[in-house]
């Protein structure tokens, strides 16, 4: 009979150390998921911010080669005011 009882106060400790491990082990991988789901958010942010920042670049200078483009057509008259400058001085 008091093996019986041995057998049974064994089964309790181990399932005692068995849930403690489990809830310990839960608790880690818990943490370490959480972790690797914030860096994947932080990383999908920062994907979509350099996208942001590139597409405002790339407007930007489609408005500039625009504005060089527009301001191109009165070059001619820079061309005429340069021969006449140096028709003067020579």
């Amino acid at each position: 009979m008091a093996s019986k009882y041995i057998f049974v106060n064994l089964l309790r400790v181990y399932f005692t150390f068995d849930h403690f491990v489990g809830n310990l082990l839960g608790g880690v991988l818990n943490v370490a998921t959480t972790h690797l789901e914030s860096k994947a958010v932080v990383r999908k942010a920062r994907g979509e911010a350099e996208a942001e920042v590139l597409k405002t670049v790339a407007t930007h200078e489609s408005k500039w080669e625009m504005a060089m483009a527009k301001s191109s057509g009165d070059s001619w008259k820079d061309e005429a005011w340069t021969i006449l400058f140096i028709a003067v001085i020579i």
